[in-house]
């Protein structure tokens, strides 16, 4: 596996979570050459470089997908589920689950695919894909490389590591595919592309079928340029983290620009908000509200669920700890509000000095609830121990069964409404790969709009959207809820101890 570095303020902790999980040797990312700029053809037979070890003989045994006696499940109004555990299957609260071959459909079907994630066992994962279905796979590359570059895994994989800086980690988990049919479908997860975080560990995962348009719309740069809806977001992420250069090299593919997405599928059914953070430094009021928690902001306030400080409480179920500190706690419970990230960077005085705005439960599993997977150093523990009474630390414990949770999501309930009627939401939901970290979500910087910025170590992607009713809350509920809070004995399971 490539290094990953640790800092000062390293709250994602994600490769720490990698290692407990006992990946073994040959399930990891591949290490990348010093010249990668390859282009991909529609009939090249191009051996994978030996180097990076991606072909061994113990994954070609991998779990492959629904077979043709399968009948496929297309989910146009989109649906989010945990994934299985088989040894909690079926779930003890009787929930729908997804399974990888389920989110992929059938072989056959899949022209093309974009997948993403953190670590992964690739052996396992192309077992899932016919060998000549064409992949570009995005992942955790190394720290410290200024450009975006990509590396022939085999003859119809691709592999794809945007760049990073000294910190931080490629984080995000989501998979476009593409089928045959011109059908496009757009996943969200929690899990890594490993058979643990697919069978032994629960996550969720949201999904959405995209039809193709009848008539492909043209591109115009100029009426799209200010959109902000998911397509939108969608296409910045990609030239974010590179997607345009192996497109622009690509022949053959069902999409030729990341464009295409907006001017070919039909959007229009997708009510969920997308949140993306992006490695680096974003300055500028409107910049810094496309990423990290300044864009879980905007998000919020597209949905029209703006409030005002102590009239919102935070779940925040994470499987990582970060290094809290009371003004990086405001100034996400800022955003969470749907308030803009000037008016936290214009009050007067030093930012932990500020009392704590609102009140956050973190559900993180006891020491008593798990002896591996989790993370959390000692420093952590000692840190989150000094804050406010109104941040608490929750056990984490899955309703369907006994065993971990991998899942991050945040419940943002309104405390200022009761709902009487499935017309008044009660608050809203968001998923995906952020831990509650400030690697995650970035931390702001600046004295007023004029130089704000945000900065964050990660990449990370996820969806924000409503809850209309204590119904649909308890749908939600992939935590036992109220969660328990830590008594006086109880202590979060600490790496190394």
């Amino acid at each position: 596996m490539p290094a990953h570095h640790d800092n000062d303020d390293d709250e994602e902790l994600a490769w720490a979570t990698a290692k407990s999980l006992a990946i073994s040797s040959s399930q990891h990312v591949p290490t990348r050459p010093s010249d990668t700029s390859d282009t991909i053809s529609d009939n090249e037979q191009v051996e994978p470089d030996p180097s990076v070890a991606l072909l061994d003989d113990h994954s070609k045994t991998a779990l492959t997908s629904s077979d043709s006696s399968t009948k496929e499940e297309l989910f146009f109004d989109g649906e989010l589920r945990p994934t299985i555990v088989h040894t909690s299957h079926p779930r003890e609260d009787k929930k729908d689950v997804f399974t990888l071959p389920q989110v992929l459909g059938k072989k056959s079907d899949i022209s093309f695919a974009i997948l993403s994630s953190f670590v992964s066992d690739i052996n396992w994962i192309r077992g899932h894909f016919d060998p000549s279905t064409r992949v570009l796979f995005i992942t955790h590359g190394e720290n410290n490389t200024p450009r975006t570059t990509t590396l022939r895994i085999c003859s119809s994989w691709i592999g794809l590591f945007p760049k990073l800086g000294q910190m931080g980690c490629f984080h995000m988990k989501f998979m476009l595919i593409f089928y045959k049919t011109g059908r496009l479908r757009v996943v969200i997860a929690t899990a890594n592309l490993i058979p643990e975080e697919y069978g032994e560990m629960e996550n969720l995962l949201w999904l959405q079928d995209i039809p193709p348009r009848p008539t492909p719309i043209a591109h115009d740069p100029r009426s799209t340029a200010k959109l902000d809806d998911f397509p939108s977001v969608l296409q910045h992420t990609l030239h974010a983290i590179g997607v345009k250069e192996v497109l622009d090299k690509a022949r053959g593919l069902p999409i030729t620009a990341i464009e295409d997405l907006r001017c070919r599928w039909d959007w229009s059914n997708v009510k969920v908000q997308l949140v993306p953070s992006i490695a680096g430094k974003h300055r500028g009021i409107i910049t810094m509200s496309s990423v990290g928690h300044t864009r879980l902001m905007k998000a919020v306030r597209n949905l029209g669920m703006t409030r005002e400080p102590g009239c919102l409480a935070l779940e925040c179920l994470t499987a990582s700890l970060g290094s809290y500190t009371t003004g990086w706690v405001n100034e996400v419970y800022h955003s969470a509000l749907g308030q803009s990230a000037s008016d936290y960077l214009r009050v007067k005085g030093p930012r932990d000095k500020r009392p704590m705005t609102g009140h956050i439960d973190v559900v993180f599993p006891t020491n008593a609830t798990v002896a591996q997977w989790m993370c959390c150093l000692r420093k952590q523990w000692e840190g989150i121990r000094q804050l406010d009474s109104k941040f608490q630390l929750c056990d984490a414990k899955s309703p369907g069964g006994n065993h971990l949770m991998h899942s991050k999501m945040i419940l943002g309930l309104f405390q200022d409404t009761e709902s009487k009627s499935d017309e008044v939401p009660i608050g809203w939901a968001y998923m995906g790969s952020h831990n509650f970290t400030a690697s995650a979500w970035g931390r702001v910087s600046g004295r007023d709009a004029l130089d704000a910025a945000i900065t964050i170590s990660n990449y990370e992607i996820g969806i924000v959207f409503p809850i209309q009713s204590k119904a649909e809350l308890e749908k939600l509920a992939f935590w036992e809820r109220p969660a328990r809070r830590y008594g006086a004995d109880d202590e979060p399971w600490i790496k190394d101890e």
